[in-house]
């Protein structure tokens, strides 16, 4: 059975990093909820119970309330920096009417200061699958060195009700009240950029793009394999941009190689290791490292880049967590409204690198990924409006030929551009003609619009002329798949109201489609 998770949105306001009211005998102001406690998830209820007790005057009740929820979870979120190697949560847990496909059971979600998971435990509990009286269970999880805030709590999932009481947080078989605060890396304490580059230029000549292309090499190279790096001992982002200019002033190969060199030079020097390397029969696909020693790099960056090859990060990395599937750990900066152009390069680099290091279908992009870079530096570099800049980002993701990959959450500017409201109509392309084929919303209805029609206009222009406006922003990770996504666009816009016109049977006609939203 797959694990389903709810995380919780609501921050409780607490004073230190020990939980209150692990016992839930106090109340919250409105009496149903112990204090500093959230219930969440649609068709469950939580409350604070005087009657059905383990110890003390209350515990906390979670119940199935009505159909068509299906996961409910009561949390508690705590502050949670701590060195240690193990956290353990136990309480005592009681359950009734329970159904054959319910499960319950202790959770715990540790996340770091991005926001991002940084290791998560939880567990099925198949004693609650019925009717038990109060017992004990504890769960455990490894602690992380980059661990910020804590999720633990109680999940239910399907109908029944489940009581808990007397909950215990400990770090290391320890009360977390005698806890270690951990240091925060380094990478957390450089706040020199944190409003901006200072860097505004929108054109470079073709001897900085290929400065830029080798910059953007080495600094992804080294974000992945250098220990320090690793370890979140350097604040990386930033690095990059303290090179920046010095990169692109440089004139010569010479001049670039050195400022590139800078780049290692400002980090500790690496020490060979034993490096742990699967048999040659079990590696399916290993970045392509043959660049190191193309002349353009010069002996003195290409002997550097190799030694911090051979004593390479291999422990639980900053910016990249999880096996096997990996979760990138990046600062967002969302208080800038359009990144300056040290920032846009900072993007561009930091998906190029994700794809370089960690795409598994790498081998099957079309051309050389590193081209990538050469056709998108110029093009991040000039897009200094927020429409620009988005539409620039969706074309890189487009390059990659995924239908996974997007931007999931649109910007203002980019949902403009596609439209904020869009036909209720599901399209299919066959024999390039867009063919309606289903109805998304009871008022597509009215329109006249039936299934089968082709769509040959939209508000007197071609449908032909949109398609070929959005293409660029589709992706896709086949024809089929491409087509299916572009059908979702091209219907999208901002009036409320748009003339469609049909082709059914051999003869057009213009109907009226309503937008929803």
């Amino acid at each position: 059975m797959s694990a389903v998770w709810f995380i919780p949105v609501l921050l409780v306001a607490l004073t230190g990093a020990v939980p209150d009211n692990m016992g839930f005998e106090d109340l919250d102001d409105e009496g149903l909820m112990p204090l500093n406690w959230i219930i969440e998830g649609e068709g469950y209820s939580g409350y604070s119970d005087s009657v059905v007790v383990f110890s003390g005057d209350r515990s906390i009740r979670i119940e199935y309330t009505e159909s068509g929820g299906y996961y409910g979870h009561i949390s508690q979120i705590i502050p949670f920096a701590y060195q240690g190697e193990s956290i353990t949560l136990s309480g005592y847990l009681r359950s009734r009417d329970m159904g054959n496909e319910s499960f319950a059971g202790l959770t715990l979600d540790l996340y770091d200061a991005q926001g991002d998971a940084a290791c998560s435990e939880y567990m099925y509990l198949e004693e609650l699958q019925s009717d038990t009286d109060w017992q004990q269970f504890e769960i455990t999880m490894e602690n992380s060195i980059f661990g910020d805030t804590l999720y633990l709590g109680v999940y239910l999932m399907g109908p029944g009700t489940v009581w808990v009481d007397n909950l215990e947080l400990m770090l290391d078989g320890e009360p977390v009240s005698l806890a270690v605060e951990r240091d925060l890396p380094g990478a957390q304490l450089d706040h020199e950029f944190d409003s901006g580059s200072g860097l505004e230029f929108t054109e470079v000549d073709d001897f900085q793009i290929e400065s830029l292309v080798l910059l953007g090499k080495v600094w992804a190279f080294l974000k992945y394999h250098h220990p320090q790096i690793g370890r979140g001992d350097v604040n990386w982002d930033y690095s990059l941009i303290r090179v920046l200019p010095a990169v692109l002033e440089a004139s010569t190969e010479s001049d670039r190689q050195q400022a590139i060199l800078s780049l290692v030079e400002g980090l500790e020097p690496v020490i060979a290791a034993e490096c742990s390397m699967p048999a040659p029969d079990e590696i399916h696909l290993s970045p392509d490292l043959s660049w190191i020693d193309d002349p353009e790099v010069g002996s003195e960056l290409a002997s550097a880049l190799r030694s911090v090859y051979e004593g390479r990060y291999q422990e639980t990395h900053y910016y990249v967590r999880g096996t096997p599937y990996s979760t990138f750990s990046e600062c967002e900066y969302e208080d800038m409204d359009i990144p300056d152009t040290g920032f846009r390069l900072l993007a561009l680099y930091r998906y190029w690198g994700i794809i370089e290091y960690f795409f598994p279908y790498l081998y099957a992009i079309d051309g050389d990924w590193d081209d990538a870079l050469r056709i998108y530096i110029p093009v991040f570099t000039a897009a200094d409006t927020p429409l620009s800049y988005q539409l620039a980002l969706q074309k890189l993701i487009v390059s990659i030929g995924d239908s996974h990959a997007n931007i999931w959450n649109e910007p203002d500017a980019l949902q403009e551009f596609y439209g904020n409201l869009y036909v209720p109509l599901w399209l299919v392309y066959i024999e390039n003609q867009w063919v309606v084929d289903e109805y998304l919303h009871e008022s597509a209805v009215a329109s006249g619009i039936e299934h089968g029609d082709v769509i040959v206009a939209i508000d007197g222009q071609p449908v032909t002329g949109r398609t070929e406006e959005l293409y660029p922003y589709a992706n896709g990770s086949t024809e089929n798949s491409l087509y299916e996504i572009l059908g979702r666009k091209i219907l999208r816009g901002n009036a409320e109201t748009v003339a469609l016109a049909v082709q059914r049977g051999g003869n057009t006609q213009v109907a009226s489609g309503y937008f929803s939203l």
